[in-house]
């Protein structure tokens, strides 16, 4: 088959430079854009590797601004590169759509931020039977997070109270204290936008610092929402949802967050690790299969869904949900006996039931893409 993987990050949505503004993605913080491209690399990378490796002819786009790169000339031993020029965003989605449409099937992975990820899926959805990529009403759901709050709130699942920054009050402050992880001896609470992707524009601030930077912060172009800062541990739990809207659900990766930034008050996602065997933790089936559900119809292929697990109370809470391919497919896809990204497409088109292979080797992973194999504990 002929397979188009279209990646935001490295395919004409926005410049390598981590410090150069786009008219197509907001720059909201150097270093977390500089991270959202890495990640956006390597899942390119292992995409690319695994449909080859099943023997399809892949097609890719790319910005000529990586053409001189190591990555480049090894993405070209595997694949069929088509170089674009930068482009406004409307350019750039004719040339995706023109080369999906020489394709089988395509597959976009695109950040949820300044909407790039809902224009890439309008643009390609009308090409019939070719798209592997969630639509519809869980697309827009998923896009936005005070839509998935509300939606998770009304099927009463854990999540943190959200609310949007300019409805911010001292009130709601005070009635969420008691919910929030502690740093300095103060309570913090969590600022992002609305349409965010990974840890890009996310801070963390304390009572005062938030109340400072309050005016500051809503004059940024972008809705901004705030939530408790809760504690636990971060997980990423990956699902392929197939043709029938039965979600196949993966071992869940660990997430590991460094602090960066001005006083620490931003995160950066730099890997995680799947453990397999007696020590793995586990969501509850259906806590998860509920939270898709909320989203609503039209969720197709891999979707991720951000997680804290606190061991205290040994109790679940969904932070937000990934209408798309995640990094942790780096770690998963590698643990993994089969070819997991040629199934995911099979599942998504009604060509497969169930998956074919197992998750056997425990691995962690980063953000680059480097895979180390680990010990996995006797079960």
């Amino acid at each position: 088959m002929k397979i188009a993987v279209l990646e935001w990050m490295c395919g004409g949505g926005t410049s390598i430079h981590p410090w150069g503004e786009t008219p197509t993605l907001p720059a909201r913080d150097q270093l977390q854009a500089f991270s959202m491209h890495r990640e956006g690399m390597a899942m390119l990378a292992s995409l690319v590797e695994q449909l080859t490796e099943a023997g399809n002819e892949v097609y890719v786009a790319i910005s000529r601004e990586l053409q001189e790169t190591r990555f480049l000339l090894k993405l070209r031993e595997a694949a069929h590169v088509v170089l674009l020029e930068p482009s406004h965003q409307s350019d750039l989605l004719e040339h995706w759509r023109s080369i999906a449409q020489s394709c089988d099937q395509a597959v976009v992975i695109a950040p949820e931020c300044g909407g790039a990820l809902q224009a890439a899926v309008e643009k390609l959805g009308t090409l019939p039977n070719v798209l592997v990529n969630c639509s519809g009403p869980f697309l827009s759901t998923a896009c936005s997070k005070l839509k998935t709050a509300r939606a998770l709130a009304e099927a009463g699942i854990s999540h943190p109270p959200t609310l949007p920054l300019q409805a911010l009050t001292l009130a709601w402050l005070k009635s969420t204290q008691d919910l929030c992880r502690t740093a300095r001896d103060e309570p913090q609470w969590i600022v992002k936008p609305d349409d965010g992707a990974g840890c890009e524009g996310v801070l963390r601030l304390g009572r005062n610092e938030l109340l400072q930077r309050h005016a500051q912060l809503l004059a940024q172009p972008e809705p901004l929402l705030v939530q408790p800062c809760l504690a636990g541990a971060a997980f990423g739990c990956s699902a392929i949802i197939d043709a029938r809207g039965n979600a196949h659900w993966l071992p869940p990766a660990t997430q590991n967050l460094e602090a960066v930034g001005e006083l620490e008050q931003g995160w950066e996602y730099r890997g995680g690790e799947i453990s397999l065997g007696g020590n793995q933790v586990i969501p509850p089936r259906r806590l998860v299969d509920a939270a898709l559900r909320a989203c609503g119809t039209g969720g197709m292929g891999w979707v991720g869904v951000d997680m804290l697990f606190d061991l205290h109370s040994n109790s679940w809470t969904v932070i937000e949900i990934n209408p798309r391919f995640t990094t942790s497919v780096v770690g998963l896809a590698s643990a993994y006996t089969g070819n997991l990204i040629s199934e995911t497409l099979q599942l998504a088109n009604g060509q497969r039931r169930e998956l074919a292979g197992a998750f056997t080797q425990s691995v962690s992973f980063d953000a680059v893409g480097n895979v180390v194999p680990l010990a996995s504990p006797e079960r």
